[in-house]
């Protein structure tokens, strides 16, 4: 076929694809009972519109020969053929109907309004359209230096990593202890050579990937809305996205609205885009949000859970241990919006990215048990939700109460595994629910044979806790993926996480996430490590890297817990002794005796700073916390001060109170006002009662009730008390369940 016929084929194309345009509206006219035929005909326009621009792409960049453009249009003939024997079908259909019933429905629940963009061919006909403009208008790894470039240094790195990756494998299945060294020494060389020329290439790839971004900038931003809207309905996948809006016509307003408000797109992308792609659902749910917050919301950090919300629980959240039972997302919203109101989360929640609480309100706890975490902290450890040291905070729980060991009863939620113990996954699990409960961000994280947790911090980075380095790790990917399922590497995360916090949300836009949506329409479909043949995923990586390591922070060295004993200086306005102005008084009825005035010992002289604090806005600190052996002097969340027994119950020593001069002699039921949150092992006190002429009784016990972290009073002993009189209590030797002591109450015992 000449010149002239191919024009002539692409001229009739033309008007065929006019033809059905005009066969599809009138087809939409139609009752319900010929959906099935309008879902056929749709598909095949649909088909004839992506084969157009198949052919137009073809003869533009001379990359077909004439018999393959011939091909196409004859494809396109035989399909306008098949649309044309449908309409006749249609019009005999319509004209046995009749005109249809007044009442129809006048959008259909196939999916189609009045214009007909809501069907899998419609969403996969717009794709293509916005292919064809943003692929034409960016270079290629051919026809650009710097992509070529690029794409060598990350080959280099590729193939070397193979080769290191392939003698690990080959010393695994190494027979003979001769072939094992043989394999342990080219596993070393490969690593050691990987390494080092990952110092010499990366600076290399961060350099020409921003060379070519500055050359790609203009014309990025000149195509913006247009590779914003091609990747959200890529990641969406228009069959998804079809069952949807067919399911209401709200979802279609709802959609056709969200397609035009560029803003909300580009917040949705920058912040990880709708988990597992689920733009529909995450349009759905932060709609549902938005139109129940009103328009009063307090303020921005409103409208930043509101999205984080929509955009991770997009994908549904598995309660703890409550199987099918999912978050629900309007709730989990109004969990934290009202804890960030009432100032129940860590001060550092509201000045979080989206992104980062992502990682918050995606907790697997429900609500109530999360409410439950932060109120029997303030109670049993108040010192573990103040301490300055950001590594340990909240976290130390699992040093001091989660035990590491097989759990000793069954849980169906938090508070029972706190009380049962367990192994690294419980261990984890409780972890990770702990801190968001707090409103600090965290990353669930897998190790070989183990579970683990990765944590953010206000210095600018995120760790690994209770397990091994990112290297080690890895976890569930929800971001959109096409090319099957696969785990995100701990690396990855960790490069994001510092990129983000190292660059504003409208750089980390343009110089990340723009251009990973391109390497979506370009089919680089992510996977847990990129092949160098993903020329546009690695510019986005390179990129990202040169955020996340300007600078690279290190943990501080501020992150220590215990200053004096690790040789820290004190902060100049920290008392190194302690001082209480509490009294033992009576009030309510009976006498009441803060646990901090014991006599011996005298805390004021042996207790030392266990912590130190600057959080100005909270009403009792800066105050430091002090310990003598296995007492610990903690402010409690209400000001004054309680004390926690138990740090070693093999070391416990007797702790006594003497009464005051003006204490009434008589009969009275002692007790104490404790929190525990151990159900089994809580083993009791030891009390001995010591008249003023150093008498002592026998040996008292009084068990220790398991309060699943609430304050509550402990059974009493009837004891004879005079002035000067004392009692004193040590621990059992034999547990270490820890208890926390608010005051010891004498109740005279009426005659």
């Amino acid at each position: 076929m000449d010149q002239k016929g191919i024009m002539s084929t692409e001229t009739g194309s033309q008007a065929s694809l006019a033809k059905i345009r005009e066969l599809v509206m009138e087809k939409n006219e139609i009752q319900s009972e010929l959906n099935q035929e309008k879902l056929r005909s749709k598909a095949l326009s649909g088909k004839i519109v992506l084969l157009e621009a198949t052919v137009k792409k073809l003869e533009s960049e001379k990359l077909g020969s004439v018999a393959m453009i011939e091909q196409k249009a004859k494809e396109i003939k035989n399909l306008t053929a098949k649309v044309s024997e449908l309409e006749m079908k249609i019009k005999e259909m319509k004209g046995e109907e009749g005109d249809g019933d007044p009442n129809t429905d006048p959008n259909p629940g196939d999916g189609s309004d009045s214009e007909g963009k809501f069907t899998a061919g419609d969403f996969e006909a717009r794709i293509a359209e916005l292919k064809e403009q943003i692929i034409a208008a960016l270079p290629t790894l051919e026809s650009n230096e710097r992509l070529s470039g690029l794409k060598e240094l990350t080959k280099a790195m590729w193939d070397c990593k193979k080769e290191w990756d392939d003698a690990k494998v080959q010393f695994k299945q190494a027979k003979t202890k001769e072939e094992k060294q043989k394999w342990k020494k080219i596993e070393q060389e490969k690593k050691e050579e990987w390494k080092e020329l990952r110092k010499t290439n990366l600076p290399l790839q961060m350099n020409e990937a921003e060379a070519f971004f500055r050359e790609i900038e203009p014309t990025l931003k000149e195509l913006e809305n247009a590779i914003m809207e091609c990747s959200i309905l890529i990641r969406s996948e228009p069959e998804r996205l079809a069952q949807w809006c067919a399911e209401k016509g709200a979802h279609r307003d709802m959609w056709k609205e969200f397609m035009e408000n560029k803003d909300l797109q580009k917040k949705m992308i920058v912040n990880g885009g709708a988990s597992l792609g689920k733009f529909h659902k995450s349009l759905e749910i932060h709609t549902g949000i938005t139109r129940d917050i009103g328009d009063d919301a307090p303020n921005e950090v409103y409208d930043k859970i509101a999205l984080a919300v929509a955009l991770e629980l997009a994908d549904p959240v598995e309660i703890f241990h409550q199987k099918n039972v999912f978050v629900d997302p309007l709730e989990r919203f109004w969990h934290y919006a009202n804890a960030h109101t009432n100032n129940h989360l860590d001060k550092v929640f509201a000045g979080l990215t989206v992104w980062e609480m992502r990682n918050v309100v995606n907790s697997n706890a429900t609500n109530e048990d999360s409410t439950w975490l932060r109120e029997f902290l303030k109670k049993y450890r108040p010192d573990q939700a103040r301490t300055p040291c950001s590594i340990w905070r909240y976290l130390w729980q699992i040093r001091t109460d989660m035990l590491y060991r097989p759990p000793v009863h069954e849980f169906d939620d938090f508070k029972d595994v706190l009380s049962a113990g367990g192994k690294c996954g419980p261990v984890s699990f409780y972890s990770r629910a702990l801190i968001r409960a707090w409103g600090r961000p965290v990353w669930g994280v897998s190790q070989p044979g183990h579970a683990a947790i990765g944590r953010w911090h206000p210095e600018g980075l995120w760790t690994t806790a209770n397990g091994l380095s990112w290297w080690n790790s890895n976890y569930i990917e929800k971001r959109y993926y096409r090319a099957g399922g696969h785990r995100r590497a701990g690396t990855d995360f960790d490069e994001d996480g510092r990129g983000r916090f190292n660059s504003t949300e409208e750089q980390y836009f343009y110089n990340v996430a723009l251009i990973e949506a391109v390497a979506d329409i370009n089919e680089e479909w992510l996977k847990r490590f990129t092949p160098p043949e993903q020329i546009w995923r690695s510019v986005a990586l390179s990129r990202r890297l040169r955020f996340a390591k300007s600078p690279w922070r290190k943990e501080p060295e501020e992150w220590k817990s215990e200053p004096l004993k690790l040789g820290r200086p004190l902060l100049p306005d920290t008392p190194e002794k302690f001082s209480t102005d509490e009294k033992i008084e009576f009030k309510g009825g009976q006498w009441v005796v803060p646990p901090t005035l014991c006599s011996d010992p005298k805390l004021s002289e042996v207790a030392t700073v266990f912590h130190e604090f600057k959080d100005t806005e909270f009403p009792y600190y800066p105050s430091p916390d002090y310990y003598w052996n296995h007492v610990l002097v903690m402010r409690q969340w209400t000001g004054e001060w309680c004390i926690h027994v138990g740090k070693d119950a093999s070391m416990s020593k007797w702790v006594t109170y003497t009464m005051p001069d003006d204490f009434a002699e008589g009969s009275y039921d002692l007790s104490l006002k404790v929190v525990t949150v151990h159900k089994l092992n809580q083993f009791p006190l030891i009390f001995v009662i010591v008249d003023p002429e150093g008498n002592e009784s026998e040996e008292i016990v009084l068990d220790m009730p398991y309060t699943r972290g609430e304050w509550k009073n402990t059974e009493s002993i009837k004891v004879e008390m005079k002035p000067g009189s004392k009692f004193k209590f040590r621990m059992s030797v034999k547990w270490n369940c820890k208890v926390t002591i608010k005051e010891f109450q004498l109740k005279p015992v009426e005659a």
